[in-house]
């Protein structure tokens, strides 16, 4: 996820970074099987699309790279998703020292939330975030086309 947005971020205009296909090997293999991984690109801005043959992708909307609040939206999310994986590497390897078994968490707490069009999102937080950014994550759904 890393390299896709930060392709994107240095190089906004070209379509080969703003577009992945469902078939790729590296979509399924390494986003599309993690939970929350298509919820994370969705909230970064892709959209899932549909092209005539029925093919599945992924696409980032084209902006003007002069746009700073995009990029920086990207930025801050590329950012999130540095900071996530630090949390989860620490946390992971705190737990993994005081205990002997192979289970590991990345949030402290999940938060389960019925949509009023009966979908359940579920989202894993740690308890420094904000209400605010739970809010954040949780409104992805109502502006991304799922």
């Amino acid at each position: 996820m890393e390299q896709i947005l930060t392709s994107i971020i240095d190089k906004p205009h070209d379509e080969k970074y703003r577009t992945i296909k469902f078939s790729s090997k590296v979509l399924s293999s390494r986003i599309l099987c993690r939970y929350g991984g298509l919820e994370f690109l969705h909230c970064a801005g892709f959209i899932t699309e549909t092209d005539s043959s029925g093919n599945k992708s992924l696409t980032m909307p084209n902006f003007d790279s002069s746009n700073d609040e995009r990029v920086e939206s990207l930025r801050v999310s590329l950012s999130w998703l540095h900071d996530t994986v630090s949390t989860c590497t620490a946390a992971t390897e705190v737990e993994s020292n005081s205990q002997n078994n192979n289970t590991s968490k990345c949030c402290e707490c999940e938060i389960q939330i019925r949509l009023p069009i009966g979908t359940t999102v579920s989202g894993g937080f740690m308890k420094n975030d904000t209400l605010q950014g739970v809010c954040n994550y949780v409104q992805c759904y109502f502006t991304q086309d799922r």
